[in-house]
């Protein structure tokens, strides 16, 4: 679970803006964020394109690829980094006057 940019102790280091990166760099969704005028995200609309198998992967499964298109990010993830993003990348915790909602992104 996120907010914003923090860290999950799950994941590390890496973040909701990294997990999301890897899944657009894959071809694996489209993200679309609307957001309100004060810059708070109001929905978010993705489309699942597709699922990479280990086969798909087509390198060992703990060979690096790259990031090309996301600056600020860590620049390489493995096979594991894209099965996190699964969840990493589509989770997203808001917190307002101390509740908590859960989003998916």
């Amino acid at each position: 679970m996120y907010l914003n940019n923090n860290f999950s102790p799950i994941f590390g280091s890496k973040n909701l803006n990294y997990y999301q990166a890897i899944l657009k760099e894959t071809y694996s969704v489209v993200i679309e964020v609307t957001d309100r005028s004060n810059k708070d995200i109001a929905f978010s609309k993705f489309l699942i394109r597709k699922v990479l198998t280990p086969q798909e992967w087509g390198i060992g499964l703990s060979a690096p690829r790259y990031l090309t298109q996301y600056q600020n990010q860590p620049k390489s993830f493995t096979y594991l980094d894209y099965i996190f993003a699964w969840e990493g990348g589509l989770l997203y915790e808001k917190n307002e006057n101390n509740s908590a909602n859960e989003l998916i992104t």
